[in-house]
């Protein structure tokens, strides 16, 4: 009976350890089924956004082509437009030059023309005065002198007329002032 009971405490002892090792077993089983159902959610997660990565990336390098051809376009415009600027200061250039010139021809001609005023108004000026003397020396002079004749020169001189002989050589007031 000692036997027995030393075989039966053994056998609830294995009994106890096969129980005790199937449960550690189950847990080891659970926490590795745990492990792999979080590394699977943890691979799909990855994979998705994997993808969403790639699809940015897709969409990025697309937006970088058009980018790239609209900034070419870019660029063959600012080249017209600075070659068409680089014309137009040309030609600004060229008609700033040309309104100088003209600006410096018109101040010289309105120099010339002032003076050419004064000038016309000194001779008007000296040919008004020469008009109210002559008048003057009309007003003045006798009636009688209207019946001088021609060939007396002392009747000439009282009346002040200048005989035709000293008449060619007086020269002209007006070509004088010249």
């Amino acid at each position: 009976m000692k036997f027995l009971v030393v075989i039966l405490c053994l056998l609830v002892a294995l009994m106890m350890g096969l129980l005790g090792t199937t449960n550690s077993r189950k847990n080891l089983e659970f926490q590795l089924t745990k492990s792999i159902s979080f590394e699977n959610i943890k691979k799909k997660v990855s994979r998705d956004v994997l993808r969403e990565f790639e699809s940015n990336i897709a969409e990025a390098n697309t937006r970088l082509d058009q980018t790239k051809k609209e900034l070419d376009k870019l660029t063959i415009e600012v080249k017209t437009a600075q070659e068409t600027a680089s014309e137009k200061n040309t030609v600004l250039n060229t008609c700033n030059s040309d309104l100088s010139k003209i600006n410096s021809d018109i101040s010289a001609l309105e120099a010339q023309k002032s003076t050419t005023e004064t000038e016309f108004q000194k001779i008007e000026d000296s040919l008004k005065q020469q008009i109210n003397n002559l008048k003057q020396e009309h007003q003045n002079r006798s009636k009688v002198c209207n019946y001088i004749g021609k060939g007396s020169t002392e009747g000439m001189k009282l009346c002040g007329i200048v005989p035709p002989s000293q008449v060619e050589k007086k020269p002209e007031p007006a070509k004088a002032a010249q």
